[in-house]
């Protein structure tokens, strides 16, 4: 596989960026990395691949001048929250046919391999990578197809992505794949804890 061309695809890239930080002393998109935080880490990241890119969160104030537009969970399903509302909202308003989703706590989230998995989509309903045998949803390529799906589990109660995988067709990328666009897979780093944040400054810092 050779490395793809830096070229803007016209898919949208939506940040999901409303959930609790509970393990952190602040919200996790805006603690930094290298110097930047991790939000706008992964603006830069995403808006050099994709012709849109989008933030969903409960406090669009907080992330105005980042340059994406902002969006709020969609309001027809009450009170919830969470990832599927999330990507469902973030889909709902994407003017593109399929986004790439990720969560706002990636500091290293590879372009190429973004773009690639992008590509992917083709007539499938979702591009989900797998590593150490684990689907990463949150770093998954959807497309609008799935929206009457999300729909029906939000209002069935339905709150876990991988509990309507069986209803749609995914396409699983594993590891072997993905290497050769990003050979460490530092896109699928999170910091969720203080020691992730200590290791993701390390990594940043080593320039490796």
């Amino acid at each position: 596989m050779g490395k793809l061309e830096r070229t803007i695809l016209p898919v949208t890239a939506v940040i999901l960026a409303g959930g609790e930080s509970t393990r952190m002393a602040a919200p996790k998109a805006f603690l930094k990395v290298g110097g930047l935080t991790i939000i706008e880490r992964e603006v830069r990241a995403l808006g050099s691949v994709f012709s849109e890119t989008l933030i969903v969160a409960r406090d669009p104030a907080a992330f105005a001048g980042l340059g994406p537009r902002v969006v709020l969970d969609s309001p027809e399903f009450g009170r919830l929250s969470g990832p599927m509302l999330g990507l469902y909202s973030g889909l709902l308003e994407a003017k593109n046919g399929s986004a790439l989703v990720v969560g706002c706590d990636m500091p290293f989230i590879s372009p190429g391999l973004a773009g690639w998995l992008a590509g992917l989509i083709g007539g499938h309903d979702m591009v989900i990578p797998r590593v150490g045998g684990y689907p990463e949803p949150l770093f998954g390529v959807y497309s609008k197809g799935v929206l009457p799906v999300l729909s029906d589990a939000l209002k069935g109660g339905v709150r876990r992505l991988q509990d309507v995988f069986g209803l749609l067709d995914v396409l699983y990328v594993d590891e072997g794949r993905m290497r050769p666009l990003d050979p460490d897979l530092k896109s699928f780093i999170n910091v969720n804890t203080p020691a992730d944040l200590m290791r993701a400054e390390a990594i940043a810092k080593s320039g490796v």
